[in-house]
């Protein structure tokens, strides 16, 4: 059933709530109101404002699909230390009752060294949240920059090209 809300009201009950809370609403012509997530959002690439929602009514006892966002913690060590993140997913699909299906998933990357990775299984689910994507799916991999890379090479290539004077 299409309806109209407010972008104001949309936006603050993201901001305090985030995208994947469950809300409360009251369709046209009806008294009661029903629960529902929102399932996808669309923007206006113009002004980067709320063009489209889509809400999907959701039961309270029933588990739900939903994509929730990574964050990933300690990127900022990693990059003091001349490493790199490539991330190969932004958002985990997950399954859980929606009351239980967390905001962000964060995972600390501070620790990893050049060629690490974190995988799926790795990630640290809420209680009642079942991943849907395969356990052994990449999520990140840390690596060398390719500036640090390089000078390590080049730094190598002087200590063999010098010879010890006679």
């Amino acid at each position: 059933m299409p309806v109209a809300v407010k972008k104001d009201e949309l936006r603050k009950v993201i901001k305090e709530n985030g995208r994947n809370s469950v809300i409360k609403m009251k369709g046209p012509g009806r008294s009661k109101s029903f629960d529902v997530m929102i399932s996808s959002v669309q923007f206006s690439h113009m002004h980067y404002d709320y063009y489209h929602v889509d809400f999907n009514r959701v039961s309270l006892d029933e588990k739900v699909k939903a994509e929730v966002p990574i964050r990933f913690i300690g990127v900022d060590f990693l990059e003091a230390n001349q490493m790199i993140l490539t991330r190969y997913m932004d958002e985990l699909a997950v399954t859980g009752f929606p009351q239980d299906i967390p905001q962000a998933i964060e995972t600390d990357v501070s620790g990893l060294k050049h060629g690490e990775s974190i995988y799926v299984k790795d990630l640290k689910l809420p209680e009642g949240i079942e991943a849907v994507t395969d356990a052994n799916h990449p999520v990140a991999t840390v690596s060398v920059a390719k500036r640090a890379a390089e000078q390590a090479e080049d730094t190598n290539a002087e200590g063999e090209n010098t010879a010890p004077a006679e």
